[in-house]
């Protein structure tokens, strides 16, 4: 259903040449053993400011979907049980650093290339390169264990995401260092290779305290995140 979705939305876009840039689940699933045993709860693209208004008219007029979210930043619509998020910045929110992830996300459009999403490919279909987009799921990683907690999956997104794709570690490092989140992501590297018995690079070794802790946090968050609302144990994340 999501890839006759994102075919829909797709020929839409192509007839009124409105480039896009799909990222994520849609995008990560494809590094999974089989791509649908990774499920996603929304599609997500990220268009320029200027098109806002003609996907508006697309998805409501032409499409059908109902808005369920209108701001600033991301207008959601959902279709048939199926929900499109339309981001105009790839990150819009603050972390709990002076770092500028806003701006250093804008900047998506310089780190794209075509690809195929959920069999869907176009000229105007675009998805983020690799390392781009490595450091990108960890800032999102980052800012749901900040907000509502993380689950398990965003753990073994980072796990296939690292075996199937050829990252340039060298330059991650660099770059992790530059927007401030190195540590955070050995720290997840270690906790992937405790919880899932697999050889990950950059990981340091945890105290053994503050894995039983952090562990526990994680179950409770539930697979997605969405279990524990209070984010029980989030300043220890």
């Amino acid at each position: 259903n999501q890839a006759d979705l994102l075919k829909e939305i797709t020929t839409y876009f192509e007839e009124e040449k409105i480039p896009f840039i799909c990222m994520k689940g849609s995008v990560v699933r494809d590094s999974y053993p089989e791509p649908s045993l990774r499920n996603m709860g929304d599609i997500d693209i990220v268009i320029h400011y200027e098109d806002r208004f003609k996907v508006d008219h697309i998805m409501m007029d032409l499409m059908g979907c109902k808005k369920m979210v209108d701001n600033h930043s991301v207008w959601t619509y959902n279709i048939k049980f199926l929900t499109v998020e339309v981001h105009n910045h790839m990150f819009y929110e603050k972390l709990s650093n002076d770092f500028d992830y806003i701006g250093y996300f804008d900047g998506v459009w310089d780190h794209i290339k075509n690809a195929e999403v959920f069999g869907v490919s176009s000229p105007y279909l675009y998805v983020p390169e690799e390392n781009y987009h490595f450091l990108y799921l960890m800032v999102h990683t980052a800012k749901h264990i900040i907000n509502k907690g993380y689950g398990f999956r965003a753990f073994i997104d980072m796990v296939m995401y690292t075996e199937k794709n050829e990252l340039d570690w060298n330059y991650l490092k660099k770059e992790l260092k530059n927007i401030q989140l190195l540590s955070f992501t050995q720290v997840c590297f270690a906790f992937c290779e405790r919880w899932f018995g697999v050889t990950m690079p950059l990981s340091v070794p945890l105290d053994e305290k503050f894995y039983q802790e952090i562990s526990a946090k994680v179950v409770r968050d539930g697979l997605f995140g969405l279990e524990n609302e209070d984010n029980i144990g989030a300043a220890e994340a």
